[in-house]
């Protein structure tokens, strides 16, 4: 007698099936978590270069003192502080001002949430020659009135810059 064959999937196909669907839904996921981090640290260095340049402005406004300033907590953002460098270039009355933001929560020793951002920027700047600075920015050019233009900006975050 022949065995009676009905349609159907077998034991070995559904296990089968079931495997390819878990190693599928562990990729995704593992794939979700990645572009959340991604998502989570692009909306943090968008908000660090928007806060660097607002401090700018107000300090190219006037509403903040053309001065050096410690890490500072900003009022309308909490959780964020700002620093400004204020560094006299010695030709020409200008002044090389230097405006960086970053979290103030830490995760560990040495390591903060979210991103950080600095934005320099020479100005026109008679008065602060006689408050001039001895000691240059830690991670500025070697001389920077060998630079063309009036203007240097740039966003330091994990080696880019602009």
């Amino acid at each position: 007698m022949k065995p009676l064959r009905r349609p159907g999937f077998s034991l070995m196909e559904v296990l089968l099936a079931t495997s390819i669907l878990l190693a599928c839904l562990v990729v995704l996921s593992q794939m979700a978590t990645v572009g959340r981090q991604h998502a989570e640290d692009a909306e943090s260095l968008t908000i660090a270069q928007l806060l660097c340049q607002a401090k700018l402005n107000e300090v190219l406004i006037g509403a903040q003192p053309l001065a050096d300033r410690s890490a500072t907590a900003i009022p309308e953002m909490p959780g964020w502080t700002y620093e400004v460098q204020v560094q006299s270039l010695g030709q020409y009355d200008v002044a090389a001002v230097r405006v960086t933001v970053a979290p103030e929560q830490t995760d560990g020793p040495g390591r903060s949430r979210g991103k950080r951002a600095s934005l320099l920027r020479w100005m026109h700047a008679p008065d602060f020659e006689s408050q001039s600075r001895s000691a240059p920015f830690s991670d500025a050019a070697e001389s920077p009135e060998a630079a063309i233009g009036s203007e240097a900006s740039s966003w330091v975050e994990d080696g880019w810059d602009q």
